[in-house]
């Protein structure tokens, strides 16, 4: 596989990858017996900004090229 594909792969899930460990602290989370996704809204900006950081380490990585 290119690492092109995986560069725009990572780039587009890095913030769902990022809001695993938000989740896990409690920020967001799912219930399943009313089918509600409840999010708080230092989980949602501590997912953005963990993927903003993961962006940004990936690029610093492969950069542009």
């Amino acid at each position: 596989m290119n690492p092109v594909y995986i560069r725009l792969g990572l780039y587009v899930f890095s913030t769902a990858i990022a809001a695993i460990p938000v989740a896990y602290a409690g920020l967001i989370s799912y219930d399943m017996a009313r089918d509600v996704l409840t999010m708080k809204p230092m989980g949602i900006l501590s997912s953005l900004a963990g993927g903003g950081a993961l962006s940004g380490g990936i690029f610093a990585v492969w950069g542009k090229k």
